[in-house]
């Protein structure tokens, strides 16, 4: 699939990332259109139909704001994104690319921080290419996700890749049981994998931003 020159785009938006390891920093997000997984709980269902407005890349770099720009969507891997990673690394950008995981990237240019989110609908799978670089795993605990399931993806992962396990209780404010429940399974963990284990919260709904 050759390099997108534009971008079916639903917004672009500064605020700070609110959620997993890089929480705090202000970003602009780059939320791309269309989702072919549409989970349940979804905040951003808006994004799976057709809309959105098509964008060169040079209308897009003009709307970026900060150093660290998060793409998002919907589901960013549906697009070949070299072109629009190579301009904002040139530019001196810090990327981050918020994915499913239904695939791997199109491309050959990698974001310099790739948070994977695996999802019911696609059986929690992650695939091999994200096991080599995905940075954090970000997984939304309800009641639908068992330990097992997150245990048996960090056994899984190579010793190399110092990933970080981000667990984020459902809800938004998250739902008490949620919350107990991940902190009973950050207190299960090993002494020496605890440090890679993290509480998620939603920084943006805490401080009410978008």
């Amino acid at each position: 699939m050759p390099p997108s020159k534009t971008y079916q785009v639903n917004e672009i938006f500064h605020s700070i990332q609110g959620e997993g390891f890089l929480a705090g920093r202000p970003t602009t997000f780059i939320r791309l259109q269309g989702c072919r997984v549409e989970c349940e709980w979804c905040d951003t269902k808006y994004t799976w139909l057709k809309g959105g407005e098509r964008m060169t890349l040079p209308q897009i770099m003009n709307r970026i704001r900060h150093r660290h720009v998060v793409v998002t969507g919907g589901e960013p891997t549906m697009y070949n994104l070299d072109l629009l990673l190579l301009a904002l690394h040139q530019r001196q950008h810090i990327t981050q690319l918020e994915t499913s995981g239904q695939q791997w990237l199109k491309g050959r240019v990698q974001p310099h921080w790739i948070t994977l989110s695996p999802k019911e609908n696609l059986g929690y799978q992650i695939l091999p290419e994200y096991q080599r670089y995905a940075d954090e795993v970000k997984w939304v605990v309800d009641e639908a996700l068992p330990y097992s399931t997150v245990k048996d993806a960090w056994n899984e992962w190579p010793e190399n890749n110092q990933v970080k396990f981000i667990l984020m209780p459902e809800g938004c404010p998250p739902r008490p049981e949620m919350v107990k429940k991940v902190l009973e399974w950050l207190r299960a963990q090993r002494f020496w994998d605890e440090a890679r284990w993290f509480f998620g919260d939603r920084l943006q709904y805490r401080i009410g931003v978008e």
